[in-house]
C-alpha cells in the first residue's frame, strides 16, 4: 500500500514537471499561455460565447481531422477556422469538404505575415484554441484523438479533482 502511494506520488511529480517543460518553448518565440487573455481581429470584443479557433491547411492531413473533429464535437462553442492555404481555389475546396454544414461562424485564408498568426504566437504547428466569452485563453489543442483533451494545468484550478484524479 506504502508503495503504491509512493509510486503515485511520483507519477505526480513527474507529469507536473512535465507540464511545466510542455509550457517552454524551446524556439525562441512566445506562446500563449492558458488564461492569458487574447486580443485579436477575428473576434468580437461583444461576443458573448466561448470561441474555438483552429488552425489548418488542406495540405496537411492532421489539422484537417482536427477541423473536422471540432466541427462534429463541439456543442455551442462558435468556431472560427483559419487556414494557411497558399491558394484561393484549394482553400476553398477544402473548406467544403471540412465544413460541408456551414456550422463554422466564421472561416479565413491567411498568409504567413497575418496580424491573427502574430496574435496567436503561431510556430508553425496547427492547433486549437478554446477561448472563454471574455477573450481568456481556457485550453490549447481543445480536441485531440476525438476526445476533449484538457491540459493538465486544468487541475490546478480544481486541486481536488487532481488529487482525486492521481491517487485513486
Amino acid at each position: 500500500m506504502v508503495l503504491k502511494k509512493n509510486i503515485n506520488a511520483i507519477a505526480f511529480f513527474g507529469l507536473i514537471g512535465l507540464t511545466t517543460l510542455s509550457n517552454v518553448d524551446f524556439s525562441g518565440t512566445e506562446q500563449l499561455m492558458l488564461g492569458q487573455k487574447v486580443e485579436t481581429e477575428i473576434m468580437k470584443k461583444d461576443d458573448q460565447q466561448k470561441t474555438i479557433v483552429t488552425f489548418w491547411a488542406s495540405y496537411d492531413a492532421e489539422s484537417v481531422k482536427n477541423c473536422q473533429r471540432v466541427i462534429k464535437e463541439s456543442k455551442d462553442e462558435k468556431i472560427i477556422l483559419v487556414s494557411l492555404d497558399d491558394y484561393q481555389s484549394i482553400y476553398e475546396d477544402a473548406l467544403t469538404k471540412i465544413d460541408a454544414n456551414n456550422k463554422a461562424a466564421k472561416s479565413l485564408r491567411v498568409d504567413k505575415y497575418s496580424k491573427v498568426l502574430a496574435d496567436f504566437k503561431f510556430n508553425g504547428e496547427f492547433k486549437s484554441f478554446l477561448i472563454d466569452e471574455n477573450g481568456y485563453l481556457l485550453e490549447i489543442n481543445w480536441l485531440k484523438d476525438g476526445v476533449i483533451a484538457p491540459s493538465f494545468l486544468f487541475f490546478f484550478h480544481y486541486p481536488t479533482l487532481l488529487i482525486e484524479t492521481v491517487f485513486q
